[in-house]
């Protein structure tokens, strides 16, 4: 039993390495010796944990002190006091910021988790209470990230109020206040009456109480101080972060308090990766300073400072020697002094920086630390490890008895590697684990085995080059939605266990049996005989003369899908997953290695107490929640049923159909209140009776589903295990009855065992195929059985009211020659089927005796009472009679193979999966209570993410063990005695890391955190080999882009709304006439929104005050002007009006479907009435929807103001703008599910399947309004030689300047992505590994901003190798050009209905809604306006080299992201163009930008940088360009390859990007001006400029040899207002250089009138004087000069 979380660690890896070795079979000696020898290495798989040390923080005074010094009031001492009334000891890095807050001083404290950051602002805002209790109110606005985090500190406020006054006596003297979506309205109301001192909310509620006319008041102006304090200033980044730091602006407009006194808490910060302690502080001081809009500097960044725990400090050899081998000592003192003790703090918790100061140290493990502490003591080194582990895990009794180190154990685990190998002969072919781009000669290509016999197969993609002819490919790992061209498929070697004939292995299903021909469904499907050559050439069977064959190799051939094993015969249909049939070397990918790690964490807790029995996984995508969850219960629900099934049999030996069911629910570990819809129903109730019996039904049918063959991939039965054997009443005694066989052929002469061994075989046939007749396999049993389980069962062990999943029992059916055939489910049996087949092979007949058979032997399985009949028409059909099976308990030994399907004897011995056989075996009653739900903003039922949150801290029924959350949590979650944490993939930025390990271990005690890395993302991969980056890496400092226009104009909305003072309360309706069918806004509205001559001067002077920090900035973005703010509020009444459209599009065809069925209703087929009311129910539960009705307040998405920001008229933050919403018809009710428009365009194509809540859904429809889809049509033109795009009436592409002809430009129909609606597939189970996506044909074409537009391209170069040209504000198109699976572009959607149109459907007629009276062949698209950087290789040599271009691109994508930090979704690369006009393109696709492509041109060092992290990703030495890697290989998953590069990984090679990138670190970006470099235009300024004016050369060269940005132009004439300045900037920079002249009185009057002018004109003006510093004044306007650089 373990007992450590050491122990608990080990135990858990035991699990996880017997559950990945359990699942592979291969029946190919060479290929299995290779991989046995490869598994037996799988331990790099999942190396050491780091082990992270928590570090004390220095505490310098108690708060009685800091009374004492005047530093806070007596009372505020008194306040701030633990529960036994002791003043708290402050760290210092909380005096620091008290003494701060003190002067009035803003300030950033940036320390780690746990240590009190929140007491920062807490003490000085109570204390300013304390000292000014009539300080207007609120005094303090707290603003979080996430709920959690207010409602965390609202808890400890209303802690310490509680201790206060039970030690006083007294009224605590501060109030506070919550105001989040959880806070009822006459709690609001209260505080909208009576406004506490501290309020705490988060920004999104800030958002909304600054525009509703009800909350004003909370923000109204005043002349006393004001906090405003940020949580977690880190996680502010992109469009987010910069709409909150506009927020900020606004709240400070509003309320005109002074001072301000800005405080916010952070992480650690860097500027980049070898960042000095000072450009640390820096690096916080610049981001703080523009979120803030004020200036913090780095005297004012708190950092933390630490103390050893130890006392004494390190100690020597000697005393390390000495003490090695003593006992630790029981006593605290004498234990911080130990020897041992003191070193270790210093090996894993902190060392020396800057002379005296501590700081974290790098995580290390514990075999590193043990090898040190063996070179220091000699000892040996298990030695060594024991009693590091006995130090970290040593009670400290003056801690409570835990360890006086808090600790926690960073696993990271690395999913294993496909097997590849060459396409050379069975006896010559090689193997290797690492894919192997084609060099010409041999092929690579992946093997993948079948999962019944273990023959493997190639994985290979059919091509036709043109100059080649036909030849395969491989296909990388991963799916097959990412072919580009060719046709995928398997190719199978032929071997000695395999038929000659192909005819002896075909299913009969395939043929039709009038014609006795393939069905058309299946003609391609056939295998077909090819013969393959190592380098992938190929020749069909039969086309070939003489020796054209020498050197290949003969393999079958199947297209698309994997249909069917050429050695077992086992087939598959179109339905089945890919992964359900073949299985790769590490069989477990994320699911599957997410539940087998969940599952033992789990389970061991609760064996061990070693942590508690609650587990906490991150992922980060919502969809791989709901995948995951579902994925987990499936597991635990089979495992339960199972486990129970074998206790039951262990006791009573065997089992029948009357008795199993009753027996198995009464071991399943399970209370009523468990499995009970209502989980309050008292035990002794009928109620209860009412629930166990529904229960009992539901299991019953279970166990029936579970003797199916081979339906669980993951998890093989009892059966497979040999833990239960499955016999048959009867049987034997008929096979004894001679007289009943006499006239079979063959069957007469056998022995009884003989028959019976062929009897059983054939039953077996049954009843795999779940060919049985018992009630709960009947569909009127399974109509109650449902009913019974909505009515009484939970959502857990219940049916899924949008799956229930259960199916009648199929047939298995002797054809007649009726042509009618029977509408339920059957199988044929003939002589053709697997079963025919078996008896031909058995019993060596022909296919007529066989047939002749089959009639016989049925009739008496009927007449012995094994199997039961009916007919239809001349058809019979037969069953199982379920009386006649028999469950026993098994011995342990593997099952025979099957010989219906195992048709070729081989040497392998089958071997049981021990895993699961040992899981079924020794499963307590504990799993039966694990339970998983996800929790994500996909989870949208009202209150339903509340009530899992509390099921997981324990405080509502029944518990939760296992929450499977997206990153919305990393903030949100603080569960104390939360031990354990898994993350499903890596996260992106060490920040998050952080944060999502932090929920581990809060309070002191030690924490588990297991890091799931999947092989072929390279993110995922780079961590795992650099796991240190992440656990304790660096945190960029955020980039926000506050010049955005769209950003702006937003809050400027934002501004206007709240001046108009118009309530849109609860719903829609407040603002649309719903009544009219245009659906006009209301009268009543539409007149408040203009606004007065008065109010428009106020709402204008707010607005300047809002930006003034910014304006120089904004002024220099290009579309900035003072007319702008105008333009916008005049606007704002129109712009509010359309921002209704997609509400008004989405309401019509709610309408109009409501009118299509109340139309059906009329009808006279019950089915067609029955699908009227379905849509009649989804038409109404969707205008609710849209109306807000049965909807939480704030929390749908069309809540006005919610609705508002999704449209972008008001700020967004995190909410993506104008999404794509798909409607969800679940549970009787429905509701509507978002994604951003780039995300939809792939998650919501057609036919795609969608994952929430527990199921699949399938894209099916696109929601039409009134009049079709047609009005989202668009026809645009795409430039042939550059990829842009242009409008249908340009004659020129605004790219590339080329004139458009019929050859040089092509013109494409377009439907933009309408909402979609989804019908249910399936529900989740196991079998699922990876989501099920579809693929699709996904181009992105481009366009610049318009120059009427002023948005400034920045052109650059890094001389001599690339052309860079900077785009802000560039639109983004995605065109879906069709499915890649089928070679037709554009989806056949029916342009009246909206419905997607399957070729079937298009034949038949059917599946329609209506009749199809307008179906057309539409490509979907989606644009946005986004920053873009077009990336030219001037070397042409280079630019046309596709493995050079394709390389370069996807090295310095990788390294854009692990250098800034950004998800793999934040940027997106794409090759664009033909010819010269070759070139990459980089796109931030993240909402409004990361603020990251700016910065690549205007830096002059930036790109540098970044080419030397791509080198460090390829694994060359930056430096020298050495070859770090372990050989020689041309790309692989952890540098340049990845999942979505697969198609193209024939073009990678990091050796053919080596020397450029080499280069480009020695290499500075200069900014281009026109056709000049910054030389010439250094030049050309200086002629430019007067000849009597030394001022203007004297600034021209510290400009050009600081490195600061050159001017555009010299002596531009401005001939309105007849001027010339010396210099000019674009758009509307004016440079003066003023001389001594400009001192004289009439000159400098002139000046004055003249500038006032151009600043009238929207000009800006800058004047360089002669008599003060030009450096001095350079860096006073870094928005025009930029920064100094260096740059000569």
């Amino acid at each position: 039993m373990t007992e450590t979380i050491f122990d608990l660690h080990s135990q858990i890896l035991k699990d996880y390495r017997d559950f990945v070795h359990s699942f592979i079979q291969i029946a190919d000696d060479r290929a299995r010796e290779f991989i046995e020898q490869a598994l037996m290495e799988e331990e790099r798989l999942w190396p050491e944990p780091l082990l992270q040390l928590s570090p004390a923080y220095k505490r310098v005074a108690t708060v009685d002190e800091l009374a004492q010094r005047g530093l806070i009031h007596p009372e505020t001492a008194r306040i701030f006091r633990n529960k036994e009334g002791k003043p708290l000891h402050l760290y210092q890095h909380q005096v620091e910021a008290i003494e701060r807050a003190s002067r009035g001083e803003s300030f950033v404290v940036t320390t780690g988790t746990g240590s009190g950051k929140s007491l920062c602002y807490f003490i000085p805002i109570v204390d300013a209470v304390v000292r000014e209790p009539d300080l207007q109110r609120p005094l303090a606005l707290i603003i979080y990230p996430m709920n959690a985090l207010a409602n965390s500190q609202l808890e400890m406020l209303r802690e310490l109020k509680d201790n206060y006054e039970k030690r006083t006596g007294r009224e605590f003297p501060v109030r506070f206040k919550r105001y989040t979506g959880e806070t009822p309205e006459e709690e609001r109301q209260s505080i909208r009456h009576d406004p506490p001192h501290i309020l705490l909310t988060n920004y999104m509620m800030v958002e909304l109480m600054m525009v509703r006319p009800e909350d004003k008041e909370l923000f109204r102006e005043g002349e006393s101080k004001l906090f405003l304090v940020f949580d977690e200033l880190h996680t502010y980044r992109g469009r987010q972060g910069a709409d909150v730091a506009m927020l900020v602006r606004r709240i400070k407009a509003r309320m005109n308090r002074n001072p301000v006194i800005h405080i916010g808490t952070s992480a650690t910060m860097v500027a980049h990766r070898n960042a000095t302690a000072e450009e640390r502080r820096m690096a916080v001081s610049d981001f703080a300073s523009r979120f803030f809009g004020h200036r913090i500097g780095t005297e004012n960044v708190i950092e933390e400072t630490l103390e050893p725990l130890t006392e004494g400090g390190m100690p020597s050899q000697t005393e390390l020697s000495s003490s090695f081998d003593e006992p630790l000592p029981s006593d605290p003192e004498l234990f911080r002094r130990h020897p041992l003790v003191r070193w270790m703090e210093y090996a894993l918790g902190v060392e020396l920086e800057d002379g005296n100061r501590l700081r974290r140290r790098t995580p290390r493990t514990l075999s590193d630390v043990a090898r040190e502490l063996k070179e220091i003591t000699g000892r040996d080194e298990d030695a060594c490890r024991e009693k590091l582990r006995e130090i970290l895990l040593h009670p400290d009794s003056s801690n409570n008895g835990r360890s006086l180190f808090p600790f926690k154990l960073h696993q990271f685990i690395s999913q294993g590697r496909a097997v590849f190998a060459t396409l050379e002969p069975l006896d010559k072919r090689r193997f290797s684990l690492e894919y192997r781009p084609s060099n010409g000669r041999i092929l690579w290509a992946q093997l993948r085995f079948c999962r019944i016999c273990g023959q493997d197969h190639y994985e290979v993609v059919k091509k036709d080059d043109p100059n080649t002819g036909e030849h395969f490919r491989p296909l990388p790992p991963g799916d097959d939605d990412l072919i580009e061209e060719g046709t995928p498929g398997y190719l199978t070697p032929i071997s000695p266990e395999m038929p000659e004939d192909i005819d002896e292995i075909i299913p009969s299903e395939w043929y039709d049996s009038r014609t006795g021909k393939i069905k058309p469904t299946w003609r391609n499907r056939v295998p077909r005989k090819v013969w393959v050559f190592p380098d992938g050439r190929f020749l069909p069977d039969g086309e070939y003369r003489g020796n054209e064959t020498e050197g290949a190799t003969p393999m079958w051939w199947q297209e698309e899908r994997f249909w069917i094993c050429l050695r077992c015969g086992e087939y598959y249909t179109a339905r089945a997953g890919e992964y359900s049939k073949l299985a790769t070397l590490s069989t477990e990918g994320r699911s599957t290695a997410t539940t087998a790690l969940a599952t033992s964490i789990l389970l061991n807790a609760a064996k061990t107490n070693a942590i508690k029995k609650k587990l906490l996984t991150f992922t980060d995508n919502r969809q791989d929640a709901s995948l995951q969850a579902a994925h987990f219960n499936d597991f635990v629900k089979s495992a339960v049923l199972r486990a129970a099934l074998y206790r039951a049999l262990k006791d009573r030996k065997e089992l029948r159909f009357d008795t199993v069911a009753s027996e198995v629910v009464k071991r399943i570990s399970l209370n009523v209140s468990d499995i009970a819809q209502n989980p309050s129903v008292d035990p002794s109730s009928s109620s209860a009776r009412h629930v166990w019996d529904a229960f009992e039904q539901l299991t019953e049918y279970r166990i029936y589903e579970d003797l199916r063959r081979g339906w669980r991939v993951i998890q093989p039965n009892l059966e497979d295990v040999g833990l239960l054997q499955i016999d048959y009443d009867g049987v034997y005694e008929l096979a004894e009855q001679d007289e009943r066989f006499k006239d079979m052929p063959v069957l007469a002469g056998y022995s009884p065992e003989m028959r019976a061994k062929v009897l059983r075989t054939v039953l077996d046939y049954f009843r795999k195929q779940l060919a049985i007749e018992a009630r709960v396999l009947q569909e009127d049993r399974q109509r109650q059985i449902r009913s019974q389980s909505n009515q009484h069962l939970n959502e857990l062990w219940g049916l899924d009211p949008d799956n229930p999943s259960i199916y009648p029992a199929p047939a298995l059916m002797r054809p007649g020659k009726a042509a009618r055939l029977p509408r339920e489910s059957y199988f044929k049996i003939t002589a053709r089927s697997l079963l025919g087949r078996y008896l031909q092979r058995s019993l060596q007949l022909n296919p007529a005796d066989v047939e002749r058979l089959l009639d016989m032997l049925l009739n008496v399985l009927v007449g012995w009472g094994l199997l039961r009949e009916h007919t239809y028409e001349d058809h019979r059909l037969y069953r199982l009679d379920a009386g006649c099976i028999i469950w026993r308990l098994g011995d342990g030994n593997p099952p025979q193979p099957d010989p219906i399907w195992a048709r070729r004897t081989t040497d392998l011995t089958p071997e049981v999966n021990r895993f699961f056989q040992q899981f079924y075996m020794e499963s307590s009653s504990d799993i039966a209570s694990l339970e998983a739900r996800e929790h994500t903003a996909q989870v949208v039922t009202p209150g339903e993410r509340e009530r899992r949150e509390r099921r997981f801290r324990g405080i509502e029924d029944p518990p939760l063990p296992y929450l499977v959350c997206s990153p919305t949590m990393e903030l949100g979650i603080d569960i104390a005695d939360l031990d354990a944490v898994h993350m499903r993939n890596i996260p992106p930025t060490p920040a998050n890391y952080a944060q999502r390990s932090g929920r581990a271990g809060r309070q002191g005690q030690a924490g588990l955190i297991m890091a799931y890395c999947g092989a072929y993302s390279p993110h995922d991969q780079y961590f795992f080999r650099s796991r240190e980056e992440m656990v304790a890496g660096s945190v960029q400092a955020p980039r926000i882009d506050l010049t955005n226009e769209a950003l702006i104009r937003a809050h400027v909305h934002a501004e206007w709304l709240a001046t108009v003072n118009l309530p849109l309360h609860q719903s829609v309706e407040n603002v649309i006439n719903i009544d009219l069918e245009t659906l006009p806004m209301l009268d009543t509205v539409a007149a408040q929104l203009q606004l007065s001559d008065h109010l428009l001067g106020k709402l204008r002077s707010r607005i300047e005050s809002i930006i003034a920090h910014d304006r120089d900035e904004l002024s220099s973005s290009g579309w900035f002007t003072d007319d702008w703010i105008d333009r916008v509020i005049n606007e704002a009444p129109s712009a509010f009006d359309h921002a209704f459209d997609r509400w008004r599009e989405l309401f019509r065809a709610a309408n109009s479907q409501l009118d299509r069925a109340n139309q059906m209703m009329k009808q006279r087929d019950k089915k067609i009435q029955d699908r009227a009311k379905r849509l009649q129910d989804e038409a109404l539960r969707q205008r609710n929807l849209l109306l807000q009705q049965d909807v939480a307040r704030e929390e749908g998405d069309f809540y006005p103001y919610r609705y508002l920001a999704s449209e972008g008229f008001l700020p967004g933050y995190n909410f993506p703008a104008l999404p794509v919403r798909a409607w969800v018809p679940r549970r009787g009710q429905g509701e509507f599910i978002a994604r951003p428009r780039f995300l939809a365009i792939r998650e919501f194509g057609p036919e795609n399947i969608v994952y929430h809540e527990g199921s699949k859904w399938e894209v099916y429809r696109f929601q039409s309004p009134p009049g079709g889809l047609e009005q989202r049509r668009m026809q645009k033109k795409i430039c042939n030689i550059c990829s842009a795009f242009a409008d249908i009436a340009d004659d020129m592409c605004t790219v590339c300047e080329t004139r458009f002809d019929a050859s040089n430009s092509s013109v494409v129909s377009l439907l933009e992505m309408p909402n979609v609606a989804l019908r249910r597939r399936e529900r989740i189970t196991c079998n699922e590994e990876e989501r099920t996506r579809k693929g699709y044909w996904l181009k992105m074409t481009y366009r610049f901003a318009s120059k009427t537009s002023s948005q400034r391209i920045v052109d650059a170069q890094v001389k001599n190798m690339l052309d860079l040209r900077y785009a802000p504000s560039a639109t983004i198109m995605i065109v879906n050009h069709g499915w890649r699976a089928r070679h037709v572009e554009g989806f056949p959607v029916d342009m009246e209905s909206g419905e997607l149109v399957s070729d079937r459907d298009l034949e038949n007629n059917r599946n329609l809604t209506t009749r199809p009276t307008k179906i057309e062949l539409v490509k979907l698209c989606v644009q946005d306006t986004q920053n873009l950087l077009h990336m030219r290789i001037q070397d042409q040599s280079l630019r046309c080299d596709s493995v050079f271009e394709t390389s370069l691109m996807f090295a310095l994508e990788r390294a854009i992201e692990q250098l800034y930090q950004l998800e793999e979704s934040e940027l997106v690369a794409e090759q664009v163009g033909d010819g010269d006009w070759c070139a990459l393109v980089f796109y931030e696709a993240a909402e409004g930008g990361a603020g990251v492509l700016r910065q690549l041109v205007n830096d002059p060092y930036a790109l540098a940088e970044v080419a030397r992290e791509a080198l460090r990703i390829l694994h060359f030495d930056p430096e020298t360009g050495a070859d770090l890697a372990e050989d020689e290989h041309q790309a692989c998953y952890e540098c340049l390859l990845s999942y979505s590069n697969q198609p193209v990984a024939h073009l990678l090679n990091r050796y053919s990007v080596r020397d450029f990138l080499m280069e480009m670190t020695k290499r500075q970006t200069e900014l281009k001006y026109g056709h000049r470099t910054r030389r010439e235009q250094y030049l050309w300024l200086r002629s430019r400029t007067d000849s009597r004016s030394e001022l203007e050369r004297k600034l021209i060269d510290v400009l050009y040899q600081g490195g600061y940005r050159l001017p555009d132009d010299a002596q531009r004439n401005i001939p309105e207002l007849k001027c010339i300045p010396d210099f000019f900037y674009e758009p509307n920079v004016c440079v003066f250089c003023d001389g001594s002249v400009h001192d004289n009185p009439d000159q400098r009057a002139y000046d004055e009138n003249l500038r006032s002018q151009l600043l009238a004109s929207g000009y800006r003006v800058v004047v360089i004087r002669y008599d003060q510093g030009l450096n001095e004044q350079i860096q006073r306007y870094p928005d025009i000069f930029g920064k100094r650089s260096d740059v000569v």
